[in-house]
């Protein structure tokens, strides 16, 4: 393990020696144990030790016997833990029943029966498994929501979380400088007129030749109030069920063909008016070139006037005025070039508007394009077996130690050797030979080491730009060869280190976007099955680099649902849950949310760490959005009426859905006003207090929340007091009786004075 877990073991006195001997044998495998009476220093707090214990660590253990029903201690300490979402893993020490005290807390958790095993030590290797899997979890848990904000605002449905689609409001600032740069296709007020009319227009080329632009373009051309993005991450029906604005522009980009699956005439027709119903326009770019012929598409050609594209971008970087000589001399290399490359040459005109390089050293950057270089020394040297290996794994690895990348290189050339022809191998060269060739270059590099910081020779290539251009050139000249390339990134990712494997799943990621059913098909699938963690996390790592890029977007969402699906199939269902809570579910959102419970629901035990998680993950979207808050809890309402339908007492998933709460609710507190606080969270509050089971579970909201902002509490607790239940509002009264002669009373009197007010201004 790489970090050391630190692991608390709660139990009944009289069961020390079975808690003694897992904690020796636990310690010896590298984890930090704590457990009382050893940890506590003589006169310290017996209570304020054990809190401060449980904060520090990341798994508590609890070994369950007959002993921990009359522990009061044992019960405090699982309580605060589940409090504070720590992984609690239950040990069954005896075939006691679990007791009645904990039954809400571990009933829906996975135990270990200690009986089931020969020794203590089987059983205490199965808890490491599961710990090293929690350790990984961990380590990947974070999400990172950055490029969303490219999109514009997120739009979040907060009226219903059933069949709402991904969207976002596009930003003045992005909107106006693609009008700016913007060089109209061939065939744009051909398509203008037609959108005018029809209100719908696709436009469809298979390569990048400006689709994107010109639909925003049209758009504005059709002078909407607004340009709304939806993600392609549904189908044209769910997009039918969306509320849509008046005079606003609807852009849907790289739909697939999935997304028009389940179309039809009559749904085509119906979309159509729904857009002129409300003076809206939608344009959608597709790269597929086999659509239903009722489908009318535009073909989206380049624009011809391609110098007019370089002098707007140059504009876009400073570059006022480009001298006609320069672009004389740069013409010809646009003519075979597409909109998006030759958005790049502007950077490199800037060194030469400043004096850094002349136009002629520019010119040749022009001359030897990637792509060229790359093809070219594939003809060369593609017969040698070992110089693509090197070639390979530098693109892969980037800036790796030699010893990494000799270790990796020798591996592939292994993997590969069976599929490759013999014979024209490389003769021998020296090092210096060999770099040149591979057009690489050796740097020298301080890193830590366990003796100190070292000097370590690094390799990397010279030209870094062409990486991914190797990887792809590859993919594209040696199919023969891709079953054993795989196999090396089957093996290769459970000997890399932690600092390779981003450098791994970006590889993979990239040949991804150009054909995800062979990466599904030969390594994806497989993982997302796999018995160790490391590979399914891996396999959702990727999919989400594909998702963010906007590569494959329905296709990935498609595969995700399907794992969700696999009842029969634990590690699938797990893989998808844990994928849900990543970019994947926020793409998804609130669609993610439904998959999620019904993943937890199907296996409750398996799946209850990694469900919370990924609800933990997706409820942080509030963060960017407060209307995410209302989304998600909207959507916990409606959950919480079903569990009421099956049940009268919902107690696991007040539980379960409590233990989420706790992550955010400094920051709910913060951001809804005190009226959306009782209207979203009354229910859930009222539900918990109705019981004597669960009603610390409200009361410590409660706590919590007062201590944070007392006076806007004051509407959820005047409406808890007045609950058409009287149990209900006498344990409310209670709870804020009893606080308000604490030690700490200050913000349960600012609490119940603001309730006083407020009362009165309502009876006034």
């Amino acid at each position: 393990m790489d970090e050391k877990i630190k692991v608390f073991l709660s139990h009944a006195s009289i069961n020390f020696p079975i808690m003694k001997e897992m904690a020796d044998y636990l310690e010896s495998l590298g984890y930090i144990c704590w457990y009382a009476p050893r940890d506590i220093a003589k006169g310290n707090n017996y209570l304020v030790d054990i809190v401060d214990a449980i904060d520090q660590v990341d798994v508590v253990l609890l070994l369950h016997s007959k002993e921990v029903h009359d522990s009061k201690y044992v019960y405090r300490e699982i309580e605060y833990a589940d409090q504070m979402n720590k992984l609690i893993l239950p040990i069954l020490i005896d075939d006691a029943p679990i007791a009645k005290q904990l039954v809400l807390i571990i009933r829906s958790m996975q135990m270990t029966s200690l009986f089931e095993f020969p020794s203590i030590e089987l059983a205490v290797d199965v808890l490491h498994e599961r710990m090293k899997t929690f350790q990984i979890e961990r380590e990947q848990s974070e999400i990172s929501t950055d490029w969303l904000t490219s999109f514009g605002a997120p739009i979040v449905h907060t009226h219903s979380t059933k069949h709402s689609t991904t969207a976002f409001m596009m930003k003045n600032q992005r909107i106006e400088q693609l009008s700016r740069v913007y060089v109209p296709v061939p065939n744009f007020q051909q398509i203008c007129s037609f959108l005018t009319k029809s209100h719908l227009a696709v436009l469809q080329h298979s390569e990048r030749t400006g689709k994107y632009s010109t639909a925003i373009n049209l758009l504005l051309d059709q002078a909407v109030e607004h340009i709304i993005e939806v993600l392609p991450t549904h189908t044209i029906v769910d997009f039918m069920s969306t509320q849509l604005k008046h005079h606003t522009g609807y852009i849907i980009d790289k739909a697939s063909f999935l997304f028009f699956e389940k179309s039809s005439f009559t749904i085509w027709e119906e979309l159509q008016e729904k857009l002129q119903l409300v003076n809206s326009f939608l344009v959608i770019t597709t790269e597929e070139t086999e659509l239903p012929d009722w489908i009318v598409t535009h073909s989206i050609d380049c624009p011809t006037n391609k110098r007019s594209i370089l002098i707007n971008h140059a504009k876009e970087r400073g570059v006022n005025e480009v001298p006609p000589a320069t672009l004389t001399e740069i013409d010809p290399f646009l003519e075979n070039l597409l909109p998006y490359e030759i958005v790049s040459i502007p950077d490199k005109l800037l060194p030469v508007m400043s004096g850094s390089i002349d136009l002629d050293a520019m010119i040749k950057q022009l001359q030897s394009q990637v792509e060229e270089r790359v093809i070219e020394w594939y003809h060369q040297h593609g017969h040698s077996l070992r110089l693509v290996s090197h070639y390979l794994t530098l693109a892969i690895l980037q800036e790796v130690p030699e010893n990494t990348f000799t270790e990796a290189s020798q591996l592939l050339q292994h993997h590969l050797q069976t599929s490759w022809a013999q014979g024209n191998e490389a003769a021998f060269m020296t090092d210096s030979e060999q770099l040149k060739i591979l057009n690489a270059e050796r740097v020298t590099k301080k890193v830590n080491s366990d003796i100190g910081y070292i000097a370590l020779d690094h390799l990397r290539l010279t030209h870094p730009d062409e990486a991914q251009v190797i990887l792809t050139q590859f993919w594209e000249q040696f199919r023969f060869a891709r079953p054993a390339f795989l196999q090396w990134f089957d093996e290769y990712v459970t000997k890399a280190r932690k600092s390779e494997m981003t450098a791994l799943t970006n590889a993979l990621a990239l040949i991804s976007s150009s054909d995800l059913p062979t990466i599904r098909q030969e390594l994806l699938q497989k993982w997302a099955m796999h018995d160790n963690t490391f590979y399914r996390l891996t396999a959702v790592k990727i999919l989400s680099k594909l998702i963010t890029s906007e590569h494959y977007v329905q296709e990935v969402i498609h595969l995700v649902n399907s794992w969700s699906s696999q009842r029969n199939n634990l590690a699938l269902q797990w893989t998808a849950t844990v994928a849900l809570g990543s970019e994947i579910g926020i793409l998804l959102y609130p669609r993610s949310l439904e998959l999620l419970q019904k993943a937890y629901l199907s296996n409750p035990k398996t799946l209850r760490h990694p469900a919370k998680q990924s609800f933990i993950n997706l409820m942080k979207l509030g963060n960017l959005n407060p209307d995410y808050d209302e989304a998600f809890l909207l959507y916990f309402n409606d959950w919480l009426r079903e569990e009421k339908q099956m049940s009268k007492e919902p107690f696991e998933f007040l539980h379960f859905f409590f233990s989420i709460l706790r992550s955010r609710i400094s920051r709910l507190i913060e951001t809804l006003t005190g009226e959306q606080l009782k209207d979203q969270l009354s229910p859930f509050i009222s539900e918990s207090l109705l019981y004597s089971k669960s009603k610390r579970l409200g009361e410590e909201f409660l706590t919590v929340a007062a201590y944070e902002q007392p006076k806007k509490l004051a509407p959820l607790v005047l409406a808890l007091l007045y609950f058409e239940n009287h149990s209900v509002g006498e344990r409310a009264k209670s709870w804020l009786k009893i606080r308000m002669t604490t030690q700490n009373h200050q913000p349960f009197t600012e609490l119940y004075e603001e309730m006083m007010q407020q009362k009165g201004r309502k009876t006034t």
